[in-house]
């Protein structure tokens, strides 16, 4: 007999029976515990050993890609260093990507999915170009999110469709990061711009293929040019949609071959047309020595230069 029973033994028989039901339930339940997490350990080990075994024939036989326009398979999967005879369950699949896309900036998601033990399915989802940046004296093509996609010159650009961005106090650009800014101040207006473009008036949205350029640099209004003859400054950002309506009915009235400037106020909007010089695209250098003080002065054709 236990120490702890002797000790029980010398209580009144009422108390005694309660204390050695106690005593024994408290010793069944460490017993059961002591069971569960040997059972748990066993079953872990198991499970452990069991991947372990698979994992080891888990050899890469057939590899399926697919979503790339830009870069061959060869291209991406030397990226990834994953070769054919490669253990899929070897490879730290959120490595393999980041390295892909620092390494081809143009792919913006790879999914990689392991499939039958033995196959590998790769998809990509491609960047788009969406604007021109200029950082030094390299120009820089980002996506919507401003991931930098290459580095050109000023010949060069004039393949891509997508307007040039003025005024985002740029901070460091490098191909395959996120470019850096000073703040984001600029960024939030630009959004606040493009969704003044794409808004739904009637069926109409402005086609953001024809915007030559955007400049954010001015403090009394934010410009652009849309479609090489209108050039509208933008006041502010309010009543986008009152602002919108009006613009879109010039637009509409306005013949494309006269040139005109469309001016939407907080308190008036109007239109200047067949005015020489009317329009204007500022170039980089211009754009650097700009002051909230001064105004833009330069004509369309600077833009091709």
């Amino acid at each position: 007999m236990s120490r702890k029973m002797k000790e029980i033994t010398t209580s009144d028989p009422y108390k005694r029976e309660k204390l050695k039901r106690e005593f024994y339930l408290k010793k069944r339940k460490k017993r059961s515990r002591v069971i569960k997490f040997v059972t748990l350990l066993m079953s872990v080990i198991i499970f452990v050993i069991t991947i372990i075994s698979i994992a080891s024939f888990c050899n890469i036989e057939t590899i399926n890609f697919s979503g790339s326009n830009i870069y061959s398979r060869e291209e991406v999967l030397s990226a990834a260093d994953i070769n054919i005879g490669d253990n899929m369950y070897k490879m730290n699949k959120f490595k393999v990507i980041e390295k892909v896309q620092e390494e081809l900036p143009y792919i913006k998601e790879l999914k990689i999915r392991r499939r039958l033990f033995t196959r590998l399915d790769i998809t990509v989802k491609e960047a788009v170009p969406s604007y021109i940046i200029r950082f030094g004296n390299a120009y820089h093509i980002c996506d919507a999110d401003f991931k930098v996609l290459e580095k050109m010159n000023s010949e060069t650009t004039a393949e891509y469709h997508i307007p040039y961005i003025y005024g985002l106090n740029i901070k460091d650009a490098q191909i395959g990061k996120v470019a850096e800014f000073e703040n984001n101040t600029k960024l939030m207006i630009l959004e606040k711009l493009w969704s003044f473009y794409t808004m739904d008036i009637s069926g109409k949205t402005i086609d953001t293929s024809k915007l030559s350029y955007i400049n954010l640099e001015s403090s009394n209004y934010y410009a652009f040019l849309y479609d090489d003859y209108a050039l509208i400054k933008l006041a502010d950002l309010d009543e986008l949609e009152i602002k919108r309506k009006f613009l879109d009915t010039i637009l509409e009235e306005n013949p494309k071959d006269t040139p005109c400037m469309i001016f939407l106020g907080d308190r008036k909007n109007y239109i200047e047309c067949d005015e020489e010089d009317i329009l204007y695209t500022p170039t980089w250098e211009e754009n650097e020595e700009i002051t909230s003080e001064t105004t833009f002065e330069t004509t369309i054709e600077s833009t091709e230069e």
